[in-house]
């Protein structure tokens, strides 16, 4: 009984750390921090522990690139500045959506 009481609290965790972790934007489903707020990120720059969001960021900005978006080229520290100033006017947006914006922004500056 307590095994399988054990079991079912686990299938319990995983399913809802699974849906706080993901959610569909538009056609496309978010997985990991993409889902956090930009109030998460003005804060994890706020104490230098943004590495994993700005991993997160880094990889949809390259996935985006992989899928045929022309993006100009730039550094993870300019893409964290323009996060930034991003979050700092929309705390309420999550990150895919900033990202998503940070990507049309790399799309529509000419490549120098």
């Amino acid at each position: 009984m307590r095994r399988a009481l054990g079991f079912g609290v686990a299938v319990l965790l995983i399913v809802g750390l699974t849906a706080v972790t993901s959610r569909a934007m538009g056609d496309a489903w978010t997985y990991g921090v993409g889902v956090e707020s930009c109030g998460s990120w003005t804060n994890a720059r706020r104490g230098n522990d943004w590495f994993t969001r700005g991993q997160w960021i880094l990889g949809f900005v390259s996935a985006s690139s992989y899928h045929g978006r022309r993006l100009v080229h730039t550094d993870s520290q300019a893409m964290a500045s323009w996060m930034d100033q991003y979050c700092a006017s929309h705390p309420l947006d999550n990150l895919f959506t900033a990202s998503a914006a940070l990507v049309d922004e790399l799309e529509k500056r000419p490549e120098r």
